[in-house]
């Protein structure tokens, strides 16, 4: 087994997720994790992300018209939970819309430039701080 750098350079290369990360995770053979799981699994996530995308816009939009009146806002709690359900929104739409477009048509935003990769990653991790 050929460990010299020049092979650990690609990490995306077949062959060495093929032969060393059974190594790495100290798997025999026929323990190591399979390629493909098995489609029911695929459309089960898809089914329960867009469950999870309806359910989280419902919740934060009902949130929004609830803690947006006048009475609700003049409290400083409300006006936080205000703002942390504009934040939840545009995660859930950010974030969540990312993973369903790969899980459903297996393409990546990210990977569509550099400037729409620099721009979702700053504004998920925008959101997830806020």
């Amino acid at each position: 087994m050929n460990l010299e750098p020049s092979h650990l350079i690609n990490m995306n290369n077949t062959k060495f997720s093929e032969q060393y990360l059974p190594i790495i995770l100290n798997l025999k053979s026929s323990e190591a994790p399979q390629k493909n799981p098995p489609q029911i699994f695929r459309y089960l996530f898809i089914i329960l992300l867009i469950m999870i995308i309806f359910v989280g816009i419902f919740g934060n939009v009902l949130n929004l018209l609830i803690f947006s009146k006048r009475k609700m806002r003049q409290v400083s709690t409300f006006r936080f939970l205000l703002y942390i359900s504009m934040s939840d929104l545009l995660v859930l739409l950010v974030g969540a819309t990312q993973f369903l477009t790969n899980a459903i048509f297996n393409f990546d935003l990210r990977s569509y430039s550099l400037f729409v990769c620099k721009t979702h990653t700053f504004l998920t991790c925008k959101f997830l701080k806020d």
